[in-house]
């Protein structure tokens, strides 16, 4: 565990907590889950799993009950960054004492081709190479060679129990995938007065992959004002990649 840095007089550790439900279409989720716990072997992985219908929001609150640290990372098994995220972490937590500890990160999501190629490293040092020269090349990508898109902000969470709590966690009326996180975040926004409330707080425009993103936007929407929230770690070099999989089913705002 981390024991280098403090936050509020408690010393900081960090519990992973990943959703997972294995069908036929997904077992190298497996592989994933078992890189992640070679690539942070300090911090506790919680993993919430059953065979039940499909509710993300249920998994992740069920992951969140195995927690044992004070911080947890919300995540899911396709999300990878530097092996030094945590050391990161606990030197940039302390500049925010005074606020409620909520956080989200880019992530950089990888073409096929790119992803194998940051997979098969076979060692630490070689891993972060790759990443760092990922992360760079992708912003100047006009031809989506190495990355597909770039979003910025995703449902990698960083908060405390205490908030998740008093949030509620994850509701779990939501099926499928995708709307759970953006209902939670944006409640979170609410709860927290962590930023500036955009207007139409509930409206879905300015999707990374959408044309209208890359023009002069207007200060409205959900994705606007994460978008605005997540410059915070992302200014502060934070950064994960989606690694590519398979497409699924998609079960959008249902």
């Amino acid at each position: 565990m981390l024991k280098s840095e403090v936050y509020n007089g408690t010393t900081m550790n960090f519990s992973i907590v990943c959703a997972l439900q294995i069908t036929e279409h997904n077992t190298f989720l497996l592989e994933r889950i078992q890189r992640l716990q070679k690539l942070f072997p300090q911090q506790h992985l919680c993993i919430g799993t059953d065979d039940k219908e499909f509710v993300l929001g249920r998994l992740k609150n069920q992951g969140f009950l195995k927690a044992k640290d004070d911080f947890i990372l919300l995540t899911d098994p396709d999300f990878f960054t530097k092996s030094s995220f945590f050391d990161d972490l606990a030197k940039f937590i302390p500049a925010f004492q005074d606020i409620s500890i909520f956080f989200t990160f880019p992530v950089y999501h990888a073409t096929q081709e790119k992803s194998i190629r940051i997979w098969n490293t076979a060692t630490l040092k070689e891993y972060d190479a790759r990443l760092t020269n990922f992360f760079s090349r992708a912003v100047i990508d006009p031809v989506q060679t190495n990355c597909a898109f770039i979003a910025p902000y995703s449902n990698v969470i960083l908060t405390t129990k205490k908030i998740f709590s008093y949030l509620g966690g994850y509701n779990e009326n939501f099926t499928g995938y995708g709307s759970e996180d953006f209902e939670f975040m944006i409640r979170a926004m609410l709860a927290l007065n962590v930023s500036p409330l955009t207007k139409n707080i509930l409206q879905d425009c300015y999707k990374p992959t959408a044309r209208d993103f890359f023009f002069q936007k207007d200060y409205q929407g959900f994705r606007r004002l994460l978008e605005a929230y997540s410059f915070l770690t992302e200014s502060a070099g934070f950064r994960f990649v989606h690694l590519y999989h398979p497409p699924g089913n998609s079960f959008w705002y249902k």
